[in-house]
This record gives C-alpha cells, sequence and structure tokens, in this order.
C-alpha cells in the first residue's frame, strides 16, 4: 500500500509542470501546498529514495512557488533531481519531460539562467558533481516557447552541455565564453572543464 508520500508523488508527475506552474488561473501548486500544509509531505518525496527525480524537482518548484525556502540537507537529492530534469528537457531524450528551454534560460549572451535554472544554482556547491556529468551531454532540440524566445533560443543551438557550463561558470566564478561555431564552443567547454578540475 503506498505512502501518503508516495501517492503524492505520484500526483505531481500526473499534473507535472505545466499544470502546476504554467496555468495561470488554473495552477495546481496552490492546491498541492495547501498553505504549506503539505510541506512535510514534500519533504519526505525530495528526501525519499523511492521518488522519481521528477517528482523530487517538482516537489522543490512548490517550495520556490510558496516562496518557502528549502531546507540545506535537501541540496544534494535535488542537485540530482535538477540535472536529471534539465537533461531530459532535451527532445532527442528518452522519455523526455515536458519542459521548455524558457524555464532553463537563454544563458550565455542574455545572462539569463531562467526561472528554473536560479533554483537550480541555488543549491550551490552540491549542483557541482551532477553538473559536471551534464558536461558530456551534448544532445540538443531544447526548444523555446514565444516568438522572439524561440527565435533566440533556436538560434544559439544549445545543448544540454551548454547549459550545464553556463551555470556551472556562475557558481564556480570560473568564466567561460561562449561562442557560436560549436566547434570552438566544445573546445571552449573542454578548458573550461580542465579548469573545474584544478579548483
Amino acid at each position: 500500500m503506498d505512502t501518503p508520500s508516495q501517492i503524492l508523488a505520484q500526483q505531481l508527475e500526473f499534473l507535472g509542470y505545466h499544470k502546476l506552474f504554467l496555468a495561470g488561473s488554473q495552477e495546481k501548486a496552490p492546491e498541492v501546498w495547501q498553505k504549506g500544509a503539505n510541506k512535510a509531505l514534500l519533504l519526505e518525496v525530495i528526501n525519499s529514495p523511492s521518488s522519481t527525480p521528477y517528482s523530487k524537482f517538482l516537489a522543490a518548484e512548490i517550495f520556490h512557488y510558496s516562496n518557502e525556502a528549502l531546507p540545506e540537507a535537501t541540496h544534494k537529492p535535488l542537485a540530482r533531481a535538477y540535472a536529471y530534469t534539465l537533461a531530459h528537457t532535451s527532445t532527442r531524450k528518452k522519455n523526455s519531460l515536458p519542459l521548455n528551454g524558457n524555464a532553463w534560460g537563454l544563458l550565455y549572451e542574455e545572462d539569463d539562467p531562467g526561472q528554473v535554472g536560479k533554483h537550480f544554482m541555488s543549491l550551490g556547491k552540491a549542483t557541482i558533481p551532477s553538473l559536471v556529468e551534464l558536461l558530456e551531454d551534448s544532445d540538443g532540440e531544447v526548444l523555446y516557447e514565444g516568438s522572439e524566445e524561440a527565435l533566440l533560443g533556436s538560434g544559439y543551438q544549445y545543448r544540454i552541455k551548454d547549459f550545464a557550463a553556463f551555470y556551472l561558470s556562475k557558481i564556480t566564478g570560473i568564466p567561460i565564453t561562449f561562442y557560436q561555431n560549436i566547434k570552438k564552443r566544445d573546445a571552449e567547454i573542454e578548458r573550461f572543464k580542465r579548469a573545474i578540475g584544478k579548483k
């Protein structure tokens, strides 16, 4: 028999990011938060080894939506959950998730980490191991919505590794230069990886 936190985790996944946070007056996040009544259950979702990375991510986003701080003890499991969600934002990824690039930002030229990207970076140094792993992820086709955002985002041809490098640069303070040319960009990411390894 499922526990209350397992039932809540399933509910989060059923609703998904859009219904929870992007449905205007129909957003379901307040119903899940219940004015803080479900705070303990949401923390159980985050800390439970049986919860999926996506349900952990959604539980954390409920905290951010409700302007509630996340305990530091959640940072490591959430770093892995956010990294998983970022990687599965790519439409090329098997079991890709219904998020778009807008949530993760327009990055370098716009200096825009996106709302979800800010939440990811707020986990601080706990994110570094997961983000370093994503520097190897060349998956592309992260889609943007909105006429201007879609035009800009598509033009940059971001891969998952480009998001990871941008966030790591912000977190570690190690600068990285963006190149439109993919070969130059990859060479810069290789240099950046070596710099992180020395820090």
